[in-house]
């Protein structure tokens, strides 16, 4: 009990310790927050004085220069020349004659003008002058930017057109290439069509033996002969060659190519093979083409379809066939 009391109050300890650290982590970066923000005000207002003292410099300098403008104005004025008295003057004088000194500079008129215009309005002109040049710059700079922003919209427009204009003529040549392509096709289909045919010619005679075991040191003509042709009971069946072929497949021999004398000794041969060979291990079919295989398995499940349910198709000639001999036409399998 006393060692759970400890662990209980040094795990409390370890918390508050924690808390204190978390609470001291926040209260330093709360203060270098607080500095920063300090820091920033100062830059701002050192700015601001900067600015301000700048404004002010501006300001006199060009009060200095109107200043110095108005006494160049003034001291590039004439001088006044004396006039000679007259007995009038005398007599409106009075006595009372005022001299007028030779060489002065200074004038009622140009004491009445310095009076008219202020320092600060001519200096408030300059400034004037100098924002109109300025926004007449900006204005200037803004109009060829506009012109320069034109002449690149332009140029990219013409860029977009030739581009437009070379897809297109791709867009021709592709479509001359596909149409090309397809009479290639086309073409190619019909060779391999004229090809087929021919190789089915050179198959015309032949039928293929699957199934039959095979034997170290056999003699495949013989056991076409004494074994397998006397099953269909027609002496005048002669066989040209007969051998073995491929590797077979499917855990199954390979297969045993047969070639008759005449296509009718293979056709007798093929209309007897499912009476006389029932229940026998092997069995004999076409030999086919690559094509027309390809063909006979594509409609192989709708074939057994049809066989089920009563219509019978037979292979030949590439096609499945019906019983008047006439191609079958199949249904479109849903993908």
């Amino acid at each position: 009990m006393a060692c759970e009391i400890i662990i209980i109050i040094i795990i409390i300890i370890i918390i508050i310790i924690i808390i204190i650290i978390i609470i001291i982590i926040i209260i330093i970066i709360i203060i270098i927050i607080i500095i920063i923000i300090i820091i920033i005000i100062i830059i701002i207002i050192i700015i601001i004085i900067i600015i301000i003292i700048i404004i002010i410099i501006i300001i006199n300098l060009l009060i200095f220069e109107s200043n110095q403008r108005m006494s160049k104005r003034r001291r590039r004025r004439p001088l006044l020349t004396p006039r000679t008295e007259t007995s009038k003057d005398r007599q409106a004088s009075l006595g009372h004659r005022p001299t007028l000194s030779i060489g002065t500079r200074s004038t009622p008129v140009d004491q009445q003008e310095n009076t008219n215009i202020p320092s600060w309005q001519s200096a408030f002109d300059s400034f004037k002058t100098v924002v109109q040049k300025s926004i007449a710059s900006v204005k200037d700079a803004i109009k060829q930017l506009h012109v320069d922003l034109g002449q690149a919209i332009e140029f990219q427009s013409k860029r977009v057109d030739e581009m437009e204009s070379k897809m297109a003529a791709m867009g021709n040549d592709h479509a001359n290439f596909s149409a090309k392509i397809l009479q290639l096709e086309d073409a190619l289909l019909k060779k391999d069509e004229k090809i087929n045919k021919l190789e089915r010619m050179s198959r015309r005679n032949n039928f293929r033996i699957v199934g039959v075991n095979q034997n170290n040191g056999e003699n495949v003509e013989s056991i076409v002969k004494d074994q397998i042709l006397p099953l269909f009971d027609n002496p005048d069946i002669v066989i040209e060659r007969c051998h073995r072929d491929g590797r077979g497949a499917n855990g199954r021999p390979p297969d045993i190519l047969v070639r008759c004398l005449s296509y009718r000794m293979k056709v007798d041969i093929m209309k007897k093979r499912r009476t006389v060979l029932n229940g026998k291990a092997f069995f004999i079919v076409d030999d086919l083409t690559k094509m027309d295989l390809t063909e006979r398995k594509k409609w192989a499940l709708e074939v057994k379809q049809l066989y089920d349910n009563g219509t019978t198709l037979h292979f030949s000639g590439g096609k499945w066939r019906d019983g008047a001999g006439k191609p079958y036409t199949f249904e479109i399998r849903a993908t």
